[in-house]
């Protein structure tokens, strides 16, 4: 199976093509338009300028993989510090709400993968 990365039927080709006898496909659904994601994430996801990603458990005390903005350093930094004792998601639900309210994708929790 192959997962990460596949947003459309062409990459799912490629996949298979390779040899994979199954391809997962996650992140490409957010970006769907009749996903609730904020406008600002979707842009980030499509953006041949997404930038990297980080995989942290900071964000719900579990591997995750998210768009590296302000919010997932600042979080990545605490979790390093506190190895499997920090879960930033009881305060990151309440930041990212507010992020989206005033348009700050810096502080928002953008899955991506």
């Amino acid at each position: 199976f192959w997962t990460g990365g596949i947003m459309n039927g062409t990459d799912v080709q490629v996949m298979l093509d390779v040899g994979a006898q199954g391809v997962m496909l996650g992140t490409a659904f957010l970006t769907a338009h009749e996903s609730s994601v904020h406008t600002e994430h979707r842009r980030a996801l499509l953006s041949s300028h997404a930038g990297p990603t980080v995989v942290t458990q900071a964000l719900t005390g579990k591997p995750a993989r998210a768009l590296v903005n302000s919010w997932t350093k600042d979080l990545d930094f605490l979790q390093r510090q506190l190895p499997n004792c920090f879960n930033g998601n009881p305060a990151g639900r309440a930041l990212a709400t507010a992020a989206a309210k005033a348009n700050r994708p810096d502080l928002m929790i953008m899955w991506a993968g």
